[in-house]
């Protein structure tokens, strides 16, 4: 599935090659959220790779990217994650992760297409839902495409326990 945009961007499964570029982006989002993972989880970046390479090869995940040109702009990763529920129910859900474009190519529609590309992926492989985390600044975007908050709670174990 390949999209084009006007004529300013494209959208577009990413290769393998591409996945090194995807942590690249993912890195700099992290980064705008004010985390340095490279320094909080050494060798991320590989372990990133590693993961939706597998995932792409098991057709349980793709990363989505946004060029503009040559350059890679914007990226989003998709999976559908193994769950209990989901396998006894026979309905599963889909995630969307990282969703990012690069700060001067914003308010373009990048994000959007990004957005409906995993999600027309997820639906052709039989999801029924998604789900994703969001920042702030995503909020807007998410409703606008229909996604409703949800309760979901978190437990942390200690380091040390």
């Amino acid at each position: 599935m390949k999209e084009s945009i006007g004529q300013s961007f494209v959208i577009a499964p990413a290769t393998k090659e591409e996945l090194t570029l995807a942590a690249n982006l993912r890195f700099a989002m992290a980064v705008e959220g004010g985390a340095n993972w490279d320094v909080e989880h050494p060798g991320w970046r590989e372990r990133y790779v590693e993961y939706f390479s597998k995932k792409q090869d098991d057709n349980l995940g793709e990363h989505f990217v946004a060029r503009w040109g040559d350059q890679v702009v914007g990226m989003a990763a998709v999976s559908v994650p193994e769950d209990y529920h989901a396998f006894v129910r026979g309905k599963f859900s889909g995630r969307i992760n990282s969703v990012y474009v690069m700060p001067e190519y914003r308010r373009r529609g990048i994000a959007r297409a990004l957005m409906r590309a995993t999600m027309e992926w997820l639906k052709r492989r039989g999801c029924v839902g998604v789900r994703l985390n969001s920042s702030e600044d995503g909020l807007a975007l998410y409703q606008s495409l229909g996604f409703k908050p949800r309760r979901e709670m978190e437990f942390l174990f200690d380091a040390g326990t």
